[in-house]
């Protein structure tokens, strides 16, 4: 991809002599080498998590709070195979 930055979000009127004249428009192109997402478990792409519905009340339970669940398991065309609910 590119990004191009206007001079007035780059060096402005200064430049930045010698290689960037004063009020260059500056282009770069970028190439995105790999990417993981925060929530791959493992690093794999085997185990993704994501959150179906938020919960309400206490951001964080309690020592003595209770906490409820559901775990699905999906093929990659979106099929349950497997669904537990504590």
């Amino acid at each position: 991809g590119k990004f191009t930055l206007a001079p007035e979000f780059a060096y402005g009127a200064s430049g930045s002599p010698p290689k960037i004249p004063e009020n260059a428009t500056l282009v770069f192109e970028v190439e995105l080498i790999s990417w993981m997402s925060k929530d791959d478990l493992f690093g794999d792409e085997g185990v993704i998590k994501q959150q179906l519905k938020a919960g309400s009340g206490y951001k964080m339970p309690r020592p003595d709070g209770e906490v409820k669940l559901t775990v699905q398991t999906t093929s990659t065309d979106g099929a349950t195979i497997e669904e537990f609910q504590s």
